[in-house]
């Protein structure tokens, strides 16, 4: 993201009034990526992924963190927080796309590169923190 996209982002969240328009303007439940470079999967050019967190079921969430966890230099023995866990945000990310896209794998996924990967593990990241968003000290 440039400092242009964080700076309106941030503005933007000055002025909510409900918990329900903070989710909106965070996209915490469905929306779309525009990918700076497409993915290929399946033969098919991809230029756009589109997510849904609410579409997440236990098994997903299951897969996600054993792929997480699985990622070479990870300690297993390592206490973990979901708070401050980049790898499982990413690989949340993942779930939601692919909770949407039958066609397209987290394996897949692990294909995409660079600012792609940001933007996948900052959905993933506030999905994941969602709960704080009811914590605002937001008036009706």
């Amino acid at each position: 993201m440039t400092e242009d996209v964080i700076e309106k982002k941030e503005e933007e969240l000055t002025t909510v009034s409900t918990v329900e328009e903070a989710k909106e303007k965070l996209e915490l439940n469905a929306g779309k990526i525009k990918l700076f470079k497409p993915l290929l999967v399946n033969g098919t050019e991809r230029n756009e992924l589109t997510y849904d967190f609410e579409e997440i079921g236990i098994n997903d969430f299951k897969q996600a963190g054993a792929l997480a966890s699985a990622i070479p230099g990870v300690a297993a023995e390592s206490i973990k927080q979901m708070e401050n866990d980049y790898n499982y945000h990413l690989y949340m990310g993942f779930a939601a796309i692919c909770v949407v896209n039958k066609d397209i794998t987290m394996r897949d996924l692990e294909r995409l590169k660079g600012l792609d990967l940001n933007q996948v593990q900052e959905k993933g990241r506030n999905f994941t923190l969602a709960y704080l968003v009811g914590r605002l000290n937001l008036s009706n």
